[in-house]
């Protein structure tokens, strides 16, 4: 049984997995944990958060084929690993 508490950071959630241990007495008890899962797609709107940008950049980031996109039926989503190769790749002035 999994639940997803969202808004942890941007991009990420946290699931709580619940786990059955056997005390020493074999008594089964539940517990709780905490597992951070990263997000690999995300929308125009958090990809926009992540690089501090508006959507509309985004918008022509896709359009003019800088970003990569995914298609999934009628929704565009991007990989967040493209997002950090796109920050990496424009890098300017590093000493």
């Amino acid at each position: 049984m999994y639940s997803i508490i969202e808004g942890v950071r941007p991009g990420g959630v946290l699931r709580l997995k619940e786990v059955f241990v056997k005390e020493l007495d074999m008594k089964e008890i539940r517990k709780v944990v905490a597992v951070p899962v990263q997000k690999i797609l995300v929308n125009s709107e958090v990809a926009a958060d992540l690089l501090s940008v508006s959507p509309r950049t985004i918008g022509n980031m896709i359009a003019n084929g800088s970003l990569p996109v995914v298609k999934i039926g009628s929704c565009t989503r991007i990989r967040v690993r493209d997002l950090y190769q796109f920050a990496n790749d424009n890098l300017k002035g590093v000493i």
